[in-house]
């Protein structure tokens, strides 16, 4: 029966398909220390919606978690034109807000007691080459700061244009991102 089944595998090799909703790695980029922004440019058109998975720390060694982080589509720089609101649960408690900015994401820095410590985020971009609708994101983050407060919440957030993204810019608010820093981006078949 084994070279029955060799013989199939060898034949479908090539001619494979990925299910609804299968994701397909597009890129990926790894922290170096030497900047504070990863740009991903040139992206495919060809999938549904995008997702972005973050495992990050800044060098920045003043703050626990990288405020000013930043999410740009397009080159668009305009902090106006983003909205994000957010649930936090943290070990203390629990707080929301809301912001006319793109602080869409979070990243740890490396303050005394944080060395192996990071962010991890997971990044949804949903349709975003549909032309005819503004673009939104939803984000589930979380972070320990080790002392300083644990944090876990959902984040959404609007891109306030109809433009199909084809670049996008992360900002750190903490820093060059450090080594091991790495972010993937991924495209999504089907709905």
């Amino acid at each position: 029966m084994a070279p029955i089944l060799g013989i199939w595998a060898s034949q479908i090799s090539g001619h494979l398909w990925a299910p609804t909703g299968a994701y397909d790695s597009i890129a990926t980029a790894t922290g170096t220390g030497s900047s504070n922004t990863i740009t991903f440019s040139s992206i495919p058109q060809t999938y549904t919606h995008l997702q972005i998975r973050i495992f990050a720390k800044g060098a920045n060694t003043g703050n626990g978690v990288g405020t000013g982080s930043a999410m740009v589509f397009n080159g668009d720089t305009t902090t106006t034109n983003y909205w994000r609101h957010s649930i936090n649960g943290f070990a203390t408690g629990v707080s929301a807000n809301n912001g006319n900015d793109n602080a869409f994401w979070d990243i740890i820095g490396s303050a005394s007691g944080l060395s192996d410590m990071y962010a991890v985020n997971v990044i949804d971009i949903l349709d975003y080459t549909n032309t005819s609708k503004t673009k939104v994101i939803r984000n589930l983050l979380g972070e320990d700061t080790n002392g300083n407060g644990s944090r876990l919440g959902p984040l959404s957030g609007l891109w306030n244009n109809t433009s199909a993204i084809t670049s996008i810019t992360l900002q750190s608010g903490a820093g060059n991102f450090l080594t091991p820093t790495h972010i993937a981006l991924y495209g999504i078949k089907g709905n």
